[in-house]
């Protein structure tokens, strides 16, 4: 190993100890099956522009369930409290990925999303961008249209940045 990449692994183990871990890159994780690879390939190469034109992250998770050892726990949960639990499971993701723009849980069972937005980004993705966005996924989730519901909210998530660049030069 060269001195250079030896210094790489350094730093980067130096960053995760102190908490301040790299961001990954943004993309599509679908353990929760909820997408075709054809979708996928597609959203992933739009999140990568919204990377690469406004530096802005778009990390989409799904999973088919909530961790094996909160399982039980979450099935006892009111609803208040389910909001509470995926609001704190959907913080914890975020922040572990470092994700500087906007992060999406979605879970299978119980069915669930959510949607994060850093507060750097709040300023370009306000109230109103996501509400429609929840909007936007929620109508084709409901529906099993997902494939439909992931490419429409990936595509609302350029246009809010197109949007909020284009502005920014007027």
């Amino acid at each position: 190993m060269s001195s250079l990449a030896r210094f790489a692994v350094v730093v980067v183990a130096l960053l995760v100890f102190l908490g301040r871990a790299p961001a990954v890159a943004p993309e599509i994780r679908d353990e929760g099956k909820f997408f075709s690879e054809d979708a996928v390939k597609k959203a992933n190469e739009i999140i990568r522009e919204i990377s690469k034109k406004y530096g802005k992250d778009l990390l989409i998770e799904t999973f088919a369930t909530v961790p094996a050892a909160d399982a039980e726990k979450v099935k006892t949960m009111t609803n208040d409290e389910k909001k509470v639990y995926f609001r704190k499971w959907a913080i914890q993701r975020a922040e572990h990925a470092v994700v500087h723009g906007l992060y999406i849980l979605v879970c299978k069972q119980p069915t669930k999303l959510e949607v994060l937005i850093s507060k750097k980004t709040r300023a370009t993705f306000d109230d109103k961008a996501y509400k429609k966005l929840m909007e936007l996924l929620l109508t084709e989730f409901r529906e099993k249209r997902f494939d439909k519901g992931l490419l429409a909210g990936v595509n609302f998530v350029k246009e809010t940045f197109e949007k909020a660049k284009s502005e920014k030069k007027e």
